[in-house]
């Protein structure tokens, strides 16, 4: 049986991005009985533009510019999420998936991987052929949440012939290391391979370093390397996500290093230290999860 490995950096970022988000919608619907009611009423109004997702939550901003649309279209699925959570049933769920609506079809994807729904696996399947990039997105992830390897060839399929949207390449990456299939490294390596000739989204070069090194393959050794240690061309959590996968793969001295390395950041010496406390607490698997 595989062990569970920690979530790679890019999925902990979209973890706590719909978590907050999901939390902030709870936040304002306390269970007084119209709880369904006023959900309902903001999401008609988030719909319709009418105010901004931040001044919902009560900050002001003048503006409406890219950030704000990207934010209410997170805002509506966390939200409609929150809606579909509420149904008891998986066959709501499955008809939310085929819905008019992307919102309403990514946040069914979202929650179907929450519940960890089995019987839904074809239909995500089928959905990673959405029209929308979200949807497709959520899906992939969800598949990693039911930890199936039928999606395996599916989400190399997704890295091999290109998504011209990133959101599903990267969900594909990062959900190939979690399956722990050693069918993906040849993948997940011509991805990095592919970076030296073409550019390609940073975060997406992480997973698909993170992934490969999750999956025990040392080829991930040496881009893993690089983005540890160039800060001017890595963010920090890149770099810590970077150093945590290395150390998976026996290379524990770079993780202690930065931890007390005076050189780097306080911010990145925190993250190291975060990468070193999450190994520390519990133990990590061998190659493909032996």
């Amino acid at each position: 049986m595989r062990v569970a490995m920690t979530p790679h950096r890019s999925q902990r970022t979209v973890g706590a991005t719909v978590g907050d988000s999901a939390s902030t919608v709870l936040g304002r619907y306390p269970d007084d009985g119209q709880w369904a009611e006023r959900l309902e009423s903001d999401l008609v109004t988030l719909r319709e533009r009418t105010v901004t997702p931040s001044a919902m939550m009560g900050h002001t901003r003048p503006d409406r510019n890219i950030e704000d649309r990207t934010l209410g279209d997170e805002f509506v699925t966390a939200a409609t999420a929150a809606r579909l959570r509420l149904e008891r049933g998986l066959e709501r769920l499955l008809i939310a998936l085929q819905a008019e609506d992307w919102h309403e079809r990514a946040a069914a994807a979202r929650v179907l991987g929450e519940r960890r729904a089995h019987r839904a696996v074809e239909r995500l399947l089928s959905a990673l052929n959405d029209e929308d990039p979200d949807v497709r997105t959520e899906a992939a992830y969800a598949l990693g949440l039911l930890d199936d390897r039928i999606a395996v060839e599916p989400l190399m399929a997704i890295l091999e012939e290109g998504d011209e949207h990133f959101g599903p390449q990267q969900a594909a990456a990062d959900v190939l290391g979690d399956l722990g299939d050693p069918r993906a490294t040849a993948t997940l390596f011509a991805l990095l391979r592919r970076s030296e000739e073409e550019s390609l989204e940073p975060d997406l070069l992480v997973s698909a370093a993170c992934s490969l090194a999750a999956l025990g393959d040392r080829r991930a050794v040496e881009p893993l390397l690089k983005i540890a240690d160039d800060e001017e061309a890595w963010e920090p959590s890149d770099q810590a996500a970077a150093l945590g996968a290395l150390a998976d793969l026996g290379f524990r001295e770079p993780l202690l290093e930065a931890v007390d390395d005076q050189r780097r950041s306080g911010h990145m010496r925190e993250l190291a230290a975060e990468e070193l406390a999450s190994r520390r607490e519990s133990p990590r698997p061998g190659p493909f999860g032996a």
